[in-house]
């Protein structure tokens, strides 16, 4: 698949206001940040922001795209060797620790497993009730 322009400055303008942030707690708190202000989130929330600002912020281009395997959250081991969020969304990786997109062959990270959409809307919920 091609890297397109939109990826790229979705992606960096997503970059430019996130912050990393550990969440409190003991349990992994998975949201969306949906406005225009700063993102204070860990990788989870990066992954999720940056695949909801390139579907154009709609929940509906959100969870098709998800369904429809166009993009996957993966739990990843970084190259850190802590448990990560990456995005792979149409043939490209993005995650909070490189600064743009990347081909699976040039990825540091070692994946585990996706996270799936039902997985992915329970965590979501989860995250809501935190």
């Amino acid at each position: 698949m091609t890297l397109t322009k939109t990826m790229i400055t979705t992606r960096n303008r997503v970059a430019r206001r996130f912050h990393y942030t550990v969440d409190p707690g003991r349990i992994d708190n998975w949201k969306v940040t949906d406005g225009d202000g700063p993102i204070l989130d860990d990788c989870d929330g990066f992954t999720l922001t940056l695949l909801f600002n390139l579907c154009d912020r709609s929940w509906l281009k959100f969870w098709w795209t998800l369904l429809t395997f166009q993009a996957v959250i993966w739990h990843v081991t970084s190259y850190k060797g802590n448990g990560h969020a990456a995005l792979w969304y149409r043939g490209w990786w993005a995650d909070n620790m490189e600064t743009g997109w990347y081909l699976t062959e040039d990825m540091r990270h070692s994946r585990r497993f996706p996270w799936l959409a039902p997985m992915v809307a329970m965590k979501l919920m989860i995250g809501k009730f935190l």
